[in-house]
């Protein structure tokens, strides 16, 4: 538990994280063709929330031999017990399931971004795939995030694919060994997670 709070607080509850999740809010209003009520519109911005956390923790986990070569003092990396945090992981995507319960298409998308994921974290799918794709395919979960939530739209499209640039620039400006590949791989990269989002845009936004 102590090991669980303590990267609560140095991964989770960081300003990255609420700058993120600020931005996805903001994301999620602008897509919006209507303004809910506020409990509604609340209740969106915490499954945001929740969403963004326990993926922060999957990735965390999927990345701990990277972090163990350049980030050693971090909690996953000095950890000699990961199933805690592997038990949150899978409660937490249980749990966002649960929620999208109620919309077929939304759910539907949802279990196909997790199910790439798992390959591209757990299985062979992630062997041929070099750093610049995968952190591409990564960053798809967050437009992913916000068209669960509202009714496709040019706007929404937009909106998504806005986000997704911009992230996709930020992971390469921090990211050295992305910084280091050629920028041919990096375009394609960001073409390819583009031509996903433009997907999972027709196929996931159904909530009014």
């Amino acid at each position: 538990m102590a090991e669980l709070f303590t990267y609560l607080l140095t991964r989770v509850v960081t300003l990255r994280i609420a700058l993120l999740w600020i931005l996805l809010v903001v994301v999620l209003m602008v897509s919006a063709d209507n303004t809910g009520p506020p409990r509604e519109t609340l209740l969106q911005a915490l499954l945001l929330l929740a969403a963004t956390a326990v993926f922060r923790l999957w990735d965390d986990l999927a990345d701990i031999e990277y972090d163990l070569r350049l980030h050693p003092q971090r909690v996953l990396s000095t950890c000699r017990n990961l199933w805690p945090f592997i038990a949150v992981v899978v409660a937490g995507l249980a749990m966002l399931a649960y929620a999208l319960r109620g919309e077929f298409r939304s759910l539907v998308a949802y279990l196909g971004l997790v199910l790439m994921l798992a390959l591209l974290y757990h299985g062979k799918l992630g062997n041929p795939v070099d750093r610049p794709a995968r952190a591409s395919l990564v960053l798809v979960k967050y437009p992913l995030f916000v068209y669960l939530l509202v009714t496709p739209s040019p706007r929404a499209w937009l909106a998504g694919l806005g986000l997704y640039l911009l992230l996709v620039a930020y992971e390469w400006r921090d990211d050295p060994d992305l910084r280091a590949a050629p920028a041919t791989r990096l375009v394609a990269a960001a073409a390819a997670g583009v031509f996903i989002v433009s997907l999972l845009y027709w196929s996931a936004g159904v909530r009014a």
